[in-house]
């Protein structure tokens, strides 16, 4: 993109929450993901720069939200959530097929996981939290698939979330 292209998104143009979140390249990977395409199978060149940049956007996000705390005076934590492929819980065996069964649907994606965890791990920002490792000492079922849970699943990370969570007595 050169230095025309760049001013013509900028200029004569109201500055909107909408319009900064259009460019930040995660939307346009969910556009993708969500655009009825059959994505099944299809093999992605994941890599740690890719993981990066996933968690770069994610920050970004996170700079939206802060400018909107400051501006209306509340108070934000961000968390980065575990996921089938993050964190040592030991699978039980229906948990080893879902993640079995999503690593083949789309190739690569554990590592993926993996590289953006140890990436946001990574981040000193201290109101981003990775609980990726929440579920480390669980040995029932938690998973239902690759990234939703149990409720007794949504209560552990209710109760980690809350760690982090100063609450006033006000």
């Amino acid at each position: 993109m050169n230095m025309a292209q760049i001013s013509s998104r900028f200029e004569n143009r109201r500055l909107t929450l909408s319009n900064v979140i259009e460019n930040f390249h995660s939307i346009e990977l969910m556009r993708k993901a969500f655009s009825g395409d059959d994505i099944t199978g299809t093999t992605y060149a994941y890599d740690e720069a890719f993981a990066a940049e996933i968690v770069r956007d994610y920050l970004n996000y996170q700079r939206v939200v802060n400018a909107l705390a400051v501006e209306y005076d509340f108070e934000v934590q961000f968390f980065w959530q575990p996921v089938i492929f993050t964190g040592d819980k030991p699978l039980t065996s229906d948990e080893k097929i879902i993640r079995r069964e999503q690593e083949a649907r789309s190739p690569g994606v554990e590592k993926l996981y993996q590289d953006a965890v140890a990436f946001a791990d990574s981040v000193d920002n201290n109101r981003f939290h990775v609980i990726a490792d929440t579920f480390d000492s669980q040995s029932q079922q938690i998973w239902i698939d690759f990234s939703h849970v149990t409720p007794e699943g949504n209560r552990l990370v209710a109760a980690r979330m809350l760690e982090f969570i100063k609450i006033d007595d006000e």
